[in-house]
């Protein structure tokens, strides 16, 4: 102790500009890591009298908080990257991380308040609170906050200090063994504390790698898989702006019930589960009214809209084929259609030859018919289609369908079950649906804004003659004849069940409120678009959807994203 005295006194010696300079530096390197080199330099000041030690803690301070936010920057920057890695996966399993990271959000204000008193080790927890994503306004607020609590108790404590530095000391000395023992004690508690929590992540590390030896508490499992979402978007309160269809959680309670009640029920064989037959035929019957065809419209439930598209080409390929003799079909796409059309493209081994836009972001008509050939299966227009949310020439499309025998499909997985309301509503809109003669076929979602659960989507054919080409049938099978209608055998009743109700629940009137409530919703954000600089809303506003495009976007657009 009377060393230290000594090194400390001989500060005295020192040009005062000298000695400001160089604390000023090991503030500087050490601050971010470790608060006891302010109290160090503070107290140094202090016993020696050589300034007031009050304005370089503030700096001190200052730079403490600087870097606690720039370390915590990187862990968001680079951390949470890291605990996604191979290496890193392996030992912290997935839902561990995802649990951990929910206490971590629910608990940051008070985590970042107890890290500022963790010398030496708070560059690495900062930089952890920051690979788990906690929100940077708890670490400026409370961070900020703790700083300007800290920093008078500290001036009052580090002249305490400095005035009775031998008495404390002396009493350190004193009571030497007592501090050894307690921090032993610590660190044991700490280590335990540390086994205990691996045996239980061991549970959680096999069941997220393979199927447990023992079955695990449905409330603990529950409870897992409520925090496996809590990194996924907040889509109940609108932060999300596709994917998910939400009402609100008495709607998502009604549809979970009507799932459930047929979670088990199977639509492989309509002749046994014949409430599952009800509800399709009742579901396809209500979308082909929606879509203005006659009675003789019919068609499936299907798994979603991808594979409502896949069923089509499939349809229209083997038709082609039967009918025509094609064996290299080629089917025409806008260049806008969605994705799963190409996928059914490689899975099916047609070939797409691809429709230009015009300057209205829509298809192109003029430069329809040259793309015809004697190999062509199919045409495809969308109700909207997904990049620009425009309606392609439907009508024209089946002129030109009509006159060269080819069979028009129309995309409505995303407005077929919003622009038949949005016409009820008064909305002036194309033809795009069975009122054009060329269309042969249709497919719409119900799990978009027919807000049925996910796994409910429809495909509808003019007639008989054209769906009969999109069924399976075996004969010769040991087990019996097996014929499918669709893609899957195994056809989910609980999709089949919520859509039903859903449909049923909703009727025309909650539909066209839905409608109305959204097209609201889409001008006034189409209007507040207008308003950025450069920033181009494609799309009419007449849609369900629309794109946006930034002219020439400054740095404010790309920050904004």
């Amino acid at each position: 102790m009377e060393a230290s005295l000594q090194y400390l006194q001989t500060l005295q010696g020192l040009p005062a500009p000298a000695l400001v300079l160089g604390l000023l530096v090991a503030c500087g390197i050490g601050a971010p890591m470790n608060e006891d080199i302010v109290l160090l330099i503070a107290s140094a000041l202090t016993l020696t009298g050589v300034m007031n030690p009050v304005p370089l803690m503030a700096v001190a301070w200052v730079g403490l908080i600087a870097g606690d936010a720039l370390v915590f920057h990187w862990g968001h920057r680079y951390g949470a990257r890291l605990l996604r890695s191979g290496p890193v996966s392996r030992i912290v399993p997935e839902g561990r991380l995802l649990s951990l990271q929910e206490r971590v959000r629910r608990g940051g204000p008070f985590y970042i308040f107890v890290i500022r008193f963790l010398p030496g080790i708070r560059t690495a927890l900062f930089f952890a609170a920051g690979s788990l994503k906690l929100p940077y306004r708890h670490l400026f607020i409370f961070d900020g906050a703790a700083a300007l609590i800290e920093l008078p108790l500290l001036v009052y404590g580090v002249r305490y200090v400095g005035g009775r530095w031998q008495e404390i000391m002396a009493l350190v000395e004193r009571f030497q063994g007592v501090i050894v023992l307690a921090v032993l004690l610590l660190l044991a508690a700490w280590m335990l504390r540390g086994w205990q929590r691996r045996r239980m992540d061991k549970g959680v590390h096999e069941m997220a790698h393979k199927l447990p030896a023992r079955g695990r508490p449905a409330a603990e499992v529950l409870a897992d898989l409520k925090a496996f979402s809590s990194a996924d978007p907040d889509y109940r309160h609108g932060r999300l702006w596709s994917l998910a269809y939400y009402q609100d959680e008495d709607y998502a309670a009604f549809l979970g019930e009507a799932y459930s009640a047929f979670a088990g029920a199977n639509g492989l064989n309509p002749t046994v589960f014949k409430s599952l037959k009800r509800f399709e035929n009742e579901i396809i019957e209500a979308t082909a009214a929606l879509l203005h065809g006659t009675p003789e419209v019919c068609g499936v439930v299907t798994s979603g809209g991808t594979k409502s598209c896949l069923l089509a080409v499939k349809t229209y390929r083997d038709r082609a084929r039967q009918v025509r003799g094609v064996s290299r079909p080629e089917m025409i796409l806008p260049v806008t259609a969605h994705v799963a059309w190409f996928k059914a493209s490689e899975y099916f081994d047609v070939k797409v030859r691809l429709l230009p836009l015009d300057k209205h972001l829509r298809a192109d008509v003029t430069q329809l018919e040259r793309l015809i050939n004697r190999n062509t299966v199919m045409i495809l227009g969308s109700a909207p289609e997904y990049p620009h949310g425009t309606i392609d020439p439907i009508e024209a499309f089946g002129e030109l369908a009509l006159k060269h025998g080819i069979p028009l499909h129309v995309d409505a997985c995303v407005g077929g079950f919003i622009l038949p309301f949005m016409a009820m509503n008064g909305r002036k809109l194309p033809l795009w649906d069975y009122r054009v003669p060329g269309v042969a076929s249709i497919s719409a979602d119900i799990h978009k804004y027919g807000y049925a659960a996910k796994g409910a989507s429809t495909i509808t054919y003019r007639n008989l003659d054209i769906l009969k080409h999109q069924m399976f049938v075996y004969q010769d099978w040991p087990g019996g004849v097996f014929a499918s209608p669709a893609l899957l055998g195994t056809r989910p009743g609980g999709a089949y069940a919520a859509a039903w109700a859903a449909m049923q629940h909703m009727g025309k009137s909650g539909y066209r409120d839905l409608a109305r409530r959204t097209i609201k919703a889409f001008d006034r954000m189409r209007k507040g678009i207008g308003q950025i600089p450069r920033a181009v809303c494609d799309g009419r506003a007449q849609r369900a959807a629309a794109g946006l495009r930034l002219n020439r976007p400054g740095r404010q657009h790309l920050r904004r994203g």
